[in-house]
């Protein structure tokens, strides 16, 4: 009986020592997102004179997660001159996060995995010398999402960034409506088509069909009439449609039998480029003036689908 009570006693001592342990650990790590301790060894709020550096202590990091760095100058730093560092032995720094403070506007702060057991914070002045300066590094036991940013103030170079790859699937216009992988051309780049109903498709490229020219010198295009460039596009659909014009005039693109035309869009002095718009197989191409007659330069019109 006397061996059941002293165990009994050994117990509730464990228990009273794992309680307080569990509530010194609590008052450490509470507070903030995540919970987490403030390094004063990699925080400061001296000022640094030009070119000077701060270099934070090497912290064991194996119990976190998150280091979260908060930076405020009224200063630039050097260029790269925020260094967070990790290594793995607290000797050799194997791994740098570097970036650059640049003063005005609010401070900085950023998010970073904790990627290998010491880390360390290194701080690297610009040219003039700092008034204020305020550096502090918080490493959390939890994982911290990046930084949130409102919708106006958009993404500058120097916001943190997760690389992300996807792949985009579309639901084919085909029968049974099912899901396609969007396919790119050779450079990379997505073809997109705007088409006469006003919706968006993605094609995966497009082929030179038709082509025409016109010399305003020998055939003038005036406000009154429209003026055939192309009899027909041919037998292939067209998607896309590139045109240079240097009459300095502005005009309408036409589409239609002649008699029965209609003005499908202008074109600017100089030229729209190469634009998505969709022509019928067979389609005959005119031109008419807007702003006044054409009567020098050229155009040039060259025929994608």
């Amino acid at each position: 009986m006397a061996a059941d009570k002293r165990s009994s006693l050994v117990q509730i001592h464990q228990s009273v020592l794992d309680v307080s342990n569990q509530a010194l650990n609590v008052a450490v790590v509470s507070g903030g997102a995540g919970g987490g301790v403030v390094d004063s060894t990699n925080s400061s709020t001296t000022p640094l004179g030009a070119g000077g550096i701060f270099t934070g202590a090497t912290f064991d990091a194996k119990d976190f997660a998150t280091l979260s760095l908060s930076v405020k100058s009224d200063q630039s730093s050097a260029v790269n001159g925020i260094s967070v560092q990790f290594s793995q032995d607290g000797i050799n720094w194997d791994h740098i996060h570097a970036y650059t403070y640049v003063t005005g506007g609010n401070g900085l702060s950023y998010n970073l995995p904790v990627e290998m057991r010491y880390c360390r914070v290194v701080y690297t002045n610009g040219s003039n010398a700092q008034s204020s300066f305020r550096l502090q590094s918080v490493f959390r036991r939890t994982s911290v999402p990046p930084s949130v940013y409102t919708i106006e103030q958009g993404i500058e170079a120097k916001s943190i960034a997760t690389p992300v790859k996807s792949v985009i699937f579309g639901e084919t216009t085909g029968g049974g409506g099912g899901y396609v992988g969007v396919k790119v051309n050779p450079s990379g780049a997505l073809t997109v088509e705007a088409d006469v109903t006003g919706t968006v498709q993605v094609q995966n490229g497009v082929t030179y069909r038709h082509r025409a020219r016109l010399v305003y010198s020998s055939t003038n295009v005036t406000t009154g009439a429209w003026t055939q460039l192309l009899a027909a596009v041919g037998s292939t659909e067209i998607k896309e449609i590139e045109i240079f014009d240097s009459s300095g005039e502005t005009l309408e693109l036409g589409l239609g039998t002649a008699g029965s035309e209609a003005s499908s869009s202008f074109i600017i002095p100089g030229g729209n480029g190469r634009i998505p718009l969709q022509i019928p197989a067979g389609t005959r191409l005119s031109i008419k003036a807007v702003s006044a007659t054409a009567n020098s330069g050229e155009i040039v019109v060259n025929l994608y689908g």
